[in-house]
């Protein structure tokens, strides 16, 4: 019996031993300054939530934050950290450099700021967060800024009005990651994200060394803005760190991916990321899997993931009351849907795909940004009501020649 229970002690201290480190994010958009406004910040700090959420890492958000949010966030991020975690802080938006220090700028601090000595109060120094992450005994720490956009103070304070950020030193351990090159200035980006970010969040699923993975970001990076951007980073690490760890031993030749390979991951992470109860999308795949009835209302919601049509059991998903301004062709993969309700939108059209939900017998479509209507819709067998009320139709939809469009049948 005793050497049972020391064999058994044995196997619990090898197990804890070989468990992977805890990987803890912190990640903040800022984009809705007073002044010099931002397009992206946001989207780029859900872009790469949903990113690191998938590669295993435990991610706290902040959007649009003042300076008690932000270093309240990093306080508590910092207790989140322990001996040997990975701990990696992200930020978009406007970031300057003052006197060798590079300063985050919190939501509500450009009204405040005189002159550029009162960064020191009214933003946050992201030396401070640095300094708390290498403090805590983390084995890596990653300090990712895509944060050197031009300068908002530049002409309306007496600042330096110096453009970019500066370089900063990181302790054995630490890797910082610039959008661009200390001193000059990086894209917001004309796409829903900012350059950097959405070739880093392409990256990460890559099974890559980080140091091989931002290089690849570099020279895509590059590409996008013709040479006038140069992401750059520093590090001060012994050993490789891979977002997505690799699967194949040297010379094995990758194995073709299952048709469902990682959809639950994403799915997951997407319903992470918008604060999507377990209540309502459950995480385990065979409740997924059964999930007849799904109502994803009033979440202010801008992205359906095509992993939604996985759910193939689906008989009633509510969309209403949200911000969707397309839907996924993968919605044709719900076979069995009946009732789809997707009113109070910003749609403007509707995929092809829609035609194939041949049981569907429900169709609330009111109060989006429609012009057309698809012809895929007139094709429905089982259709009995649709309202298409509050569209800015460029004629009227004429299904005259079928009264089937009444009350809606109750669920």
């Amino acid at each position: 019996m005793r050497n049972r229970l020391l064999l058994l002690a044995f196997l619990l201290i090898g197990t804890t031993a070989l468990a992977e480190p805890a990987r803890v994010a912190l990640v903040i958009g800022n984009a809705a300054y007073s002044r010099a406004a931002l397009a992206n910040p946001i989207n780029d700090a859900r872009a790469m939530t949903q990113a690191l959420q998938a590669v295993g890492f435990r991610v706290t958000t902040l959007e649009n934050a003042d300076r008690k949010s932000m270093k309240q966030a990093v306080n508590a991020f910092a207790e989140q950290l322990q001996a040997g975690s990975i701990a990696l802080f992200y930020y978009s938006g406007h970031g300057v450099q003052h006197n060798g220090a590079n300063y985050l700028i919190p939501i509500g601090a450009l009204e405040n700021l005189e002159n550029a000595a009162q960064l020191e109060y009214e933003a946050l120094d992201s030396g401070y967060i640095l300094g708390v992450m290498e403090a805590s005994g983390s084995s890596l720490n990653l300090f990712i800024l895509d944060a050197c956009r031009n300068n908002p103070f530049s002409g309306q304070t007496r600042s330096s009005d110096a453009q970019g950020l500066a370089y900063m030193n990181g302790s054995q351990g630490t890797l910082i990651a610039y959008a661009t090159a200390p001193g000059t200035v990086a894209y917001d980006g004309a796409g829903a994200n900012s350059p950097y970010t959405a070739a880093l969040v392409k990256w990460m699923r890559q099974p890559l060394p980080i140091e091989q993975l931002l290089k690849n970001v570099l020279n895509e990076v590059r590409a996008a803005t013709h040479g006038k951007q140069n992401p750059w980073y520093a590090a001060s690490i012994s050993n490789d760190f891979y977002f997505t760890t690799p699967t194949m031993t040297a010379g094995e030749a990758p194995a073709s991916p299952s048709p469902d390979d990682h959809w639950l991951t994403r799915l997951n992470a997407w319903a992470d990321a918008h604060d999507i109860s377990a209540e309502i999308l459950p995480r385990e795949r065979e409740a997924l899997l059964s999930l007849d009835i799904l109502k994803l209302n009033r979440h202010g919601l801008r992205d359906l993931p095509p992993e939604i049509g996985q759910l193939r059991n689906l008989r009633v998903l509510d969309l209403s009351d949200n911000d969707l301004r397309e839907l996924p062709a993968e919605i044709g993969n719900l076979l069995k849907l009946q009732r789809l309700e997707i009113s109070n939108n910003q749609l403007t059209q509707l995929p092809e795909s829609i035609g194939q939900l041949q049981q569907l017998q429900t169709l609330d479509l009111g109060d989006n940004q429609l012009s057309i209507l698809s012809d895929r819709i007139r094709g429905l067998p089982q259709l009995q009501w649709l309202n298409l009320e509050h569209n800015p139709l460029a004629a009227p939809a004429d299904f005259s020649e079928r009264d089937r469009y009444a009350a809606a049948p109750e669920e």
